[in-house]
């Protein structure tokens, strides 16, 4: 049964948010439009009945100020956004590890779970080659973190920096005009 509650929590959103998505001509509208299904993810995954049980720590929240302050400094008013985006990317991640985990075991709840959230990442197409392989490995170590932490928000935070200095850089969502000096200051010349 917990499957097929992942099944309708977890993949069914995906899914739909894939359906949806693909239609968008702005990356702007998808990008908006796959983070409301993710939030729908979230609320079906708690009406099912799946929770994060964490534990936080001074160190956790302080790692999630630095994360906060570099997302700031990387991607301007749009970090506090991102830090948003992070927090519930993780946590329907999380959600749906830990629904699945009780039915497969952590490894298999992890692949699925990570491949789901890796084939999420494909409102823009033009990196996939590399974006699949990249957010696959961190929906697993994303996993791994928290059975060894247990808190949620290491996860978060290194989620926002690591996420932020990709956007800055232009590797991730390169067709969104963020129209920001502080990131073509920071990205190197493509001469």
């Amino acid at each position: 049964m917990p499957f097929l509650l992942w099944c309708i929590a977890y993949l069914l959103p995906f899914i739909g948010a894939l359906l949806v998505v693909r239609k968008q001509q702005s990356l702007m509208v998808s990008i908006v439009t796959a983070h409301l299904f993710v939030l729908l993810s979230i609320v079906l995954l708690y009406i099912v009945g799946a929770r994060v049980p964490w534990q936080s720590s001074m160190y956790s929240f302080s790692f999630m100020v630095v994360s906060l302050v570099t997302a700031l400094l990387l991607l301007r008013a749009y970090g506090i956004v991102y830090v948003f985006s992070s927090a519930i990317q993780q946590l329907c991640l999380l959600l749906s590890y830990l629904l699945l985990t009780s039915v497969t075991g952590p490894w298999v709840a992890m692949t699925l779970t990570a491949l789901v959230f890796a084939v999420a990442h494909l409102i823009n197409h033009s990196g996939w080659w590399w974006e699949v392989p990249v957010t696959f490995l961190w929906g697993i170590l994303s996993c791994l973190f928290y059975l060894w932490l247990q808190d949620p928000l290491v996860n978060i935070a290194i989620h926002t920096i690591s996420g932020a200095v990709l956007i800055s850089q232009g590797l991730l969502l390169e067709g969104l005009k963020l129209n920001m000096p502080v990131l073509k200051h920071l990205r190197p010349s493509r001469k």
